[in-house]
């Protein structure tokens, strides 16, 4: 029963780190435009993913929409 307790704990822990992350993620991007660098991300929501061409276009849509992460680097 113990273990099953440090799973969760570590579970909610990793949970709260990957969204402190995410969140952080979009401060470096506050001024207006982004640049036409092409280094593609892949974001989703855990049911649906699309491609940006890279962190600042994904931070510009989605800034207000904290449902969606990145879910890794490069095309989805």
């Amino acid at each position: 029963m113990r273990q099953i307790h440090c799973m969760i704990l570590v579970c909610l822990l990793a949970s709260l780190v990957l969204q402190a992350r995410a969140n952080g993620l979009c401060s470096e991007f506050t001024s207006g435009g982004c640049t036409r660098e092409l280094r593609p991300v892949c974001g989703g929501d855990g049911m649906k993913t699309k491609t940006y061409s890279n962190k600042c276009e994904y931070c510009r849509e989605r800034r207000n929409d904290r449902s969606w992460k990145i879910v890794h680097d490069g095309k989805c």
